[in-house]
């Protein structure tokens, strides 16, 4: 009698058990506010020009995206992105010859200007506007550090021309989101020898060309060199 009762306890705890199952995952299935997804990524709408404020080379050794990462990481700059760790706070670097080298991804968190507060808004520049950084001291000062005053080579103009162009194309940025270093912080950079007003020339001639508002690309934001 004992162990017909015992068994029937048993079956029965077991019963519930599993009606409670179905019941909370029927439940939670149902709950749409549980399963909603992460939110998309929004991309960059604007972009900041910078010089490097150094030598285009060192000895023989030029400077480039590998070497300014490397003067990043000394001022402990740093980001994990995607697997992978960055220094480098730009995300494009424009050398003199006109290469365009990748420094973080479009996507990730930049490292080049500090945010503002603008009629009480908090503005992130390095959340959302693109870092191009030119090689080069372009400021009429000259210290032991930056190198000899310098301007930008028709080579550099023309790639920082070209790869602002794609990115235009690539986010729909707006014109008065193309901003210099010193628009937006107490600096000098990206220096007084850079053509802004003729790079701004080019750009609103190429978005007036174009019969409508800049496109986006739907396709994949992941990083790549830009080859011109």
């Amino acid at each position: 009698m004992e162990r017909r009762a015992f068994w029937s306890r048993s079956l029965l705890a077991a019963f519930l058990f599993i009606a409670g199952i179905l019941f909370f995952k029927s439940f939670f299935s149902h709950r749409k506010d549980w399963r909603v997804p992460p939110p998309k990524p929004v991309g960059p709408i604007g972009i900041v020009f910078h010089h490097s404020a150094s030598p285009r080379k060192v000895g023989n050794a030029r400077i480039n995206a590998r070497r300014i990462d490397a003067m990043h990481k000394k001022r402990g700059y740093w980001l994990y992105y995607e697997g992978k760790t960055y220094h480098i706070g730009y995300h494009f670097v424009i050398l003199p010859d006109g290469t365009i080298e990748l420094g973080r991804p479009e996507m990730a968190r930049g490292a080049h200007a500090h945010a503002v507060v603008r009629n009480g808004k908090r503005i992130e520049y390095n959340t959302r506007y693109l870092g191009i950084c030119l090689v080069g001291n372009f400021s009429n000062k000259r210290t032991r550090s930056t190198g000899p005053s310098v301007s930008p080579t028709p080579e550099q103009v023309e790639a920082t021309i070209h790869i602002t162009k794609k990115l235009i194309d690539r986010y729909g940025i707006p014109l008065e989101n193309i901003i210099r270093h010193r628009d937006i912080n107490q600096t000098r950079c990206p220096g007084t020898r850079f053509p802004y007003g003729f790079i701004m020339g080019r750009l609103k001639a190429y978005v007036a060309s174009k019969k409508g508002p800049s496109s986006v690309y739907t396709r994949s934001l992941s990083s790549r060199l830009l080859t011109r």
